[in-house]
């Protein structure tokens, strides 16, 4: 309630978990927008910066999950058939 269309799950309860600020604007953030623009976001919330990051490092675990998983499978796959129907 009261967060932008799209806001994550983390985000949301991030913000609520989360009270501490910093002095400084120093944690980088990234949202859609920004990453469309090539810049970063700083913000001094350490909610923010939580809520922000832990989709995308989901994200990046999930994409290094399905390629060591396709990795392991054409490899495991070359080794069971003929050398005619190996992939790559």
């Amino acid at each position: 309630m009261g967060a932008t269309k799209g806001t994550s799950v983390a985000s949301v309860m991030s913000r609520s978990l989360f009270r501490y600020e910093l002095k400084h604007k120093v944690l980088p953030t990234f949202t859609l927008n920004s990453i469309k623009r090539f810049r970063w976001i700083l913000t001094h919330r350490l909610s923010v910066f939580v809520g922000r990051t832990i989709p995308g490092v989901g994200w990046i675990m999930l994409a290094n999950d399905v390629c060591q998983i396709t990795f392991h499978t054409i490899i495991k796959y070359n080794r069971n058939v003929a050398p005619e129907d190996r992939v790559f």
